[in-house]
């Protein structure tokens, strides 16, 4: 499903299923643990956040961040 990147982090918080998706050909994968602990895997990358704001800014996609990439990518 296509989302926007506010729809993307209000789906993180609402705890309810990973959130999986694929970009660059790479999956990545958004454990939401808490509202505060929050675990992606990406390549080989794995970092545990404990603000949504830091994970949907951080630039671990290629350097570009969740809320750059999130009308390229299709929430699984």
């Amino acid at each position: 499903m296509k989302l926007n990147s506010e729809e993307i982090k209000n789906l993180i918080l609402s705890l309810v299923q990973d959130v999986v998706f694929e970009y660059d050909n790479k999956t990545c994968c958004i454990n939401p643990w808490s509202r505060t602990k929050f675990e992606v895997g990406y390549n080989d990358i794995v970092k545990i956040y404990s603000d949504i704001d830091d994970l949907m800014n951080d630039t671990i996609f290629n350097g570009r961040s969740l809320s750059d990439i999130a009308d390229e990518i299709e929430i699984e």
